[in-house]
């Protein structure tokens, strides 16, 4: 009795660890689109002062408040490889879009083209984040792998004498 009971407790503590690890993805993920969000207000409102200049507000506000979320989603913990990638690319793409329908500018196919080519990068930048390409290089004194970061201890250069 007293075995299944905690291979019940072990049962319900992974689970709690589970949404509890849940909870922070959903969480970076919100303040990410945030970030993005209020970058790319702050891009379009920087367009639409030259027309109407109350909107430089709105270009400072949302310029603060987007560093801000990011600033948030890093201490989130979110790489910041992968964080400044999705926002920068995600921001491009849609102030491109959000231009093009606001202010009329074009959006012709080989900014398209260029858009999923961001993307790309961005997923490649993503996935060496996560270790999808990893390969451990064993002849480094340090664990370094290649194209990643140091997997052992990094030895620290003080400015003695």
């Amino acid at each position: 009795m007293i075995a299944s009971a905690k291979l019940i407790g072990v049962h319900f503590d992974g689970y709690r660890q589970r949404r509890r690890k849940g909870f922070h993805d959903m969480r970076r993920a919100i303040l990410l689109i945030a970030a993005i969000l209020t970058e790319v207000g702050g891009s379009l409102a920087l367009k639409g002062g030259l027309e109407f200049p109350w909107l430089y507000a709105l270009t400072v506000l949302g310029y603060v408040a987007s560093f801000i979320l990011l600033a948030m989603v890093l201490k989130a913990g979110l790489p910041l490889g992968v964080t400044y990638g999705i926002w920068g690319a995600t921001d491009v793409a849609l102030t491109a879009i959000g231009s093009s329908l606001i202010f009329g500018e074009p959006f012709t196919p080989l900014m398209g083209l260029g858009i999923v080519l961001v993307a790309a990068g961005v997923l490649c930048v993503e996935f060496g984040a996560a270790g999808g390409f990893k390969d451990e290089d064993e002849d480094s004194p340090h664990g370094v792998a290649f194209g990643g970061a140091p997997t052992g201890p990094i030895p620290v250069v003080t400015g003695g004498k």
